[in-house]
């Protein structure tokens, strides 16, 4: 669990420091996160050295924020909306939420699913929140404690290789698409 991820929890306003996102980066990390997955952890550790060390380029206009804030409809209160402004926080979009949750954890959705679980239509069960454990890098025992639920998961605890790549989605959340298609074509070389 990252800091800024409280803020989110306690439905408070993320510091507009935190937040220069380029909305478009987004469609890069599903291919960084396959590249990565497959990395052993000396390249991993490479590659989030990598993205630590790329500067930061301001954003302007509406892709300042990103997915955090959607077009239209405010999201409603609830655990689904929670889950999405995290995914959003990490500056992916539905459509990369799904992809990513799916390299990560195996659990199958699809970006309608996500609205679904955003309207609260969508029943979360202890496969769904151990993979919103993993891409969000937390135990799930965290996710079943702030949803007050008794899911069955345990002690769940995750890989090595899966809270690297978590941390390496956190790392990359502010970074621009050429740096995110850049750092997924260094993974692929570190892999070769």
């Amino acid at each position: 669990m990252q800091k800024l991820d409280l803020f989110i929890i306690a439905d408070r306003t993320v510091p507009d420091d935190e937040m220069p996102f380029h909305a478009d980066a987004s469609s890069g990390l599903a291919q960084l996160v396959e590249r990565a997955l497959r990395l052993p952890e000396s390249g991993r550790d490479q590659l989030r050295d990598a993205a630590r060390a790329l500067p930061l380029v301001s954003p302007s206009g509406s892709s300042r924020y990103g997915p955090l804030q959607p077009s239209g409809q405010p999201y409603p209160p609830g655990f689904g909306s929670l889950f999405a402004r995290m995914f959003a926080l990490r500056n992916m979009s539905w459509g990369a939420s799904v992809q990513v949750l799916r390299m990560m954890s195996e659990v199958y959705l699809s970006a309608s699913n996500i609205g679904g679980m955003v309207r609260g239509l969508r029943v979360f069960d202890a496969k769904l929140v151990i993979g919103l454990s993993a891409v969000f890098g937390m135990p799930a025992g965290v996710l079943t404690n702030l949803m007050d639920v008794d899911l069955a998961i345990g002690d769940h605890v995750h890989s090595a290789k899966h809270r690297d790549v978590a941390a390496l989605l956190w790392e990359v959340r502010q970074l621009t698409a050429k740096q995110v298609w850049g750092l997924s074509d260094l993974a692929k070389q570190l892999n070769s």
